[in-house]
């Protein structure tokens, strides 16, 4: 009887574990998502096609033209994620400015360069408004979950 009550007691303790198996397809222990978050590496970070000021310029990874006024720049970090984005300008004149920002850290524009850094969780944008009627192209690069290269595409501003 004895051998029984201490298997029962096991198979509860186990039953109550808190840990996370980060490779069974199930959100369990202090997953953030299935598979990743907690103790499991960082959740990727998604981006929606539109976000609150139009066309998300960080959605896909194709080269994106774009012409206009007033672009989204849009991600959604799971807890626990981070998200760098660099945007060098390759030519033109510097074309981009932003406001209404919600949640980034955005260094000084400098040598037709500049960063953006997500500074919490959850949905970040920003209005990216290009104030010049010239054209250009930029690089963006993607630094997901650490200082690794993880996605890049080109932005092409044509002349309005």
């Amino acid at each position: 009887m004895k051998k029984y009550a201490l298997l029962i007691a096991a198979l509860a303790l186990g039953a109550c574990s808190n840990s996370s198996d980060c490779g069974n397809g199930v959100k369990d222990g202090d997953e953030v998502d299935v598979d990743c978050g907690g103790d499991c590496p960082p959740c990727a970070v998604s981006y929606p096609a539109t976000g609150t000021h139009g066309i998300n310029l960080l959605h896909g990874t194709d080269t994106l033209v774009i012409s206009g006024n007033g672009n989204s720049f849009k991600a959604h970090i799971p807890e626990g994620s981070s998200l760098k984005v660099e945007m060098n300008l390759i030519y033109g004149q510097q074309p981009w400015a932003y406001d209404k920002n919600v949640g980034w850290s955005i260094s000084t524009y400098h040598n037709g360069h500049q960063t953006f850094e997500a500074i919490n969780d959850g949905n970040i944008d920003a209005n990216m408004v290009w104030f010049t009627p010239d054209s250009g192209m930029i690089e963006v690069n993607y630094y997901e979950n650490g200082s690794t290269l993880t996605g890049q595409k080109i932005i092409m501003k044509e002349q309005n």
